[in-house]
This record gives structure tokens, C-alpha cells and sequence, in this order.
């Protein structure tokens, strides 16, 4: 995580010193400067672009569910590609799934928000790395104050080289040498922690996140632990197992408020007044009470009219029961 990096252009040595927290300031100071001085101006507004790009037929009214679809699609995944550690056979296919998700949501990603430098925000943010690239590129010790559009074009392009992926970030968090580093010190680095770049901080945030896991007395295998998308699947489960837990005691306590004629009821009707309130009721329902929903639905869509003595979960009831007295009966 060096202060600077070198680019060659044209047999010509740039240095790129990362900027301080003093011109990052600075260059936000200049976003909101445009922000504020040319919203009057006639930008395209993100609503507009989005429109435009459903008139010529790259992007679909429906373009935004069906980014969230994938994306739970993507989640659905990883679970399973954790749950399928040990099934090498399974891995693969599931792997393969998975990598075709994130690529087709990442072109998703470019087609819904390719207009976006011609918004005043797109603007505002080009404006504010054009900023930062004029205070922080140097030739030898000299920091240079005249340079053409093209030289940072050419730049710009060379810098993508030294962005540090994800992935690579998350290996270096949990590999040794840095690994030992972080277990000595909660800052490795001589700067003050208000004062680190974004790589420092996101490296820490992940050595940090790395901390937690091995610490959780569910923690997985190191097999699990060294693929990233196994452990985000991992970690997905853990999310899933606490929301679950927080909406059936959210469940336990709206029930408790009702009289002692509901308590004991396998359902009760709570009215909605708003699309909001219907997601809150949605969430108190368990695993096991949405699988018995979905069910009735699916019967309910066939056969039209259904009677509450032929719902599938109501016929399993009656069978369990009849189950149990022949067993007492014997």
C-alpha cells in the first residue's frame, strides 16, 4: 500500500501520489460547487436517461427488478455453494451459474448508467477527479500544473492497472505477511486512521471482517473461509439465521399485544393500510408459514376454489393427526 505508484507514457515517468485528506476536501468542495451553481442548468435528469435508453431499446421499465432478481439469484447461489463445500461435483455447475449472474448483472450496471456523465452528478464527478489527478500527478519532485486532456486520458487508463480488486484485498487480508501485521497493531500504518487512502481502510475494513469470523463460534472451514464466495455465503446464512430470529420475536410480541382468545390461533389476519405495512406483516411470517402460503397459492391458481380441508398443509395436519391417535389407539 505504497503513497505513490509510477506510469510509464511514452517512454515519460509520471508519479502519482495518492491524495491527502486535505485535497480530497478540497475536491468535494468543488462537487458541491458545481452542484449548487448549475442545477438550474438544463442536465439531464437520471429519470430522463433512463427513459431515453428504454426509447432506443437498451434498457426495460422492468430493468430495475430485474437487477434485484439477480442479484437474489447471486445470493441464492453462494448459499448454495457453500452448503455444497464438500460436493465437488456439485461446486462446478454452481460455480459456472454463478459467474454468468455477475457478469450479466455487471452489463446491467454499464447499460443502466452509461448516460450518467451527461447528468449535472456525472459532471460534478468528473470535475472533481480532474481535480484530484492535477494536484497529485508529478514528474521527479515537481508536480505538474499544465497538462493536456490526452496526458490524462492516458493516465487515467494507466492508473485502472494499479485498482485493487476485491478479491485481491480479501486475500491479502486473511494471508500472511499483512496478516501478522494486523494481529500486532489495530493500524499498521503510521498514519492516523482519519488520514489512510481508501485502499488502507478498505484493507483494514477486511482484516477486520476476517477478525469477526474467526471469532464466531460458528466459524466455517478454512476451506470455506479462503473462497470468497463460499464464505459470503457462509456469511448470508448467518444474516438470514439473525433476520429470521429478529421478525419471529417481532411475530411473539405483536401476538403477546392481542388478547388470549388469538394467541394460540396458527393465524391471524393483521389489516394492512400501506404497501409499507404489508411488507412489515409479510416479514413476521416464518420459513415455514410463506412455504404453507406459496402452497395454498399454487393449489388455489389451479383448481380455482379450494375448500380448507383440501389445502395441502391442512390434509399433512389431519394425517399427522390421525397418525397419532391410531399409534395411541395401538
Amino acid at each position: 500500500m505504497s503513497d505513490y505508484f509510477i506510469i510509464l507514457i511514452n517512454n515519460k515517468k509520471y508519479i502519482i501520489r495518492r491524495p491527502t485528506s486535505d485535497i480530497l476536501y478540497r475536491a468535494q468542495l468543488v462537487y458541491e460547487n458545481i452542484l449548487s451553481k448549475h442545477k438550474f442548468n438544463d442536465w439531464m435528469g437520471e429519470n430522463e436517461c433512463i427513459n431515453h435508453l428504454v426509447n432506443i431499446g437498451k434498457w426495460t421499465l422492468a430493468g430495475d427488478q430485474k437487477m434485484g432478481e439477480i442479484e437474489k439469484f447471486i445470493e441464492d447461489q453462494k448459499v448454495l455453494l457453500y452448503q455444497s463445500a464438500i460436493q465437488a461435483d456439485k461446486v462446478r455447475p454452481i460455480r459456472k451459474q454463478l459467474l454468468q449472474a455477475k457478469q450479466f448483472l455487471n452489463k446491467l450496471h454499464e447499460v443502466k448508467y452509461s448516460l450518467h456523465s451527461f447528468t449535472l452528478r456525472g459532471f460534478a464527478q468528473f470535475a472533481q477527479q480532474q481535480y484530484i489527478l492535477g494536484k497529485t500527478i508529478y514528474q521527479e519532485e515537481q508536480r505538474l500544473t499544465d497538462m493536456s486532456l490526452k496526458l490524462l486520458d492516458q493516465i487515467k487508463i494507466k492508473m485502472c492497472d494499479f485498482i485493487v480488486s476485491s478479491a485481491e484485498f480479501r486475500e491479502l487480508a486473511r494471508t500472511d505477511p499483512w496478516r501478522s501485521y494486523w494481529g500486532m497493531t489495530d493500524n499498521p500504518f503510521s498514519s492516523h486512521v482519519v488520514d489512510l487512502d481508501h485502499d488502507k481502510r478498505t484493507l483494514m475494513t477486511y482484516s477486520k471482517m476476517y477478525d469477526n469470523i474467526y471469532e464466531n463460534p460458528d466459524c466455517p472451514s478454512e476451506q470455506v473461509i479462503n473462497d470468497d464466495d463460499m464464505l459470503d455465503g457462509w456469511m448470508i446464512v448467518q444474516r438470514r439465521e439473525r433476520q429470521e430470529k429478529k421478525q419471529e420475536k417481532q411475530s411473539d410480541n405483536v401476538v403477546g399485544n392481542l388478547s388470549a382468545k388469538y394467541q394460540n390461533s396458527n393465524e391471524i389476519f393483521l389489516p394492512a393500510q400501506s404497501k409499507e405495512q404489508i411488507g412489515q406483516v409479510d416479514k413476521m411470517n416464518t420459513v415455514k408459514s410463506k412455504m404453507v402460503r406459496k402452497q395454498r397459492q399454487q393449489m388455489i391458481d389451479k383448481q380455482g376454489r379450494v375448500g380448507v380441508g383440501k389445502l395441502p398443509d391442512e390434509v399433512m395436519a389431519l394425517q399427522s393427526k390421525s397418525n397419532e391417535e391410531l399409534k395411541n389407539r395401538l
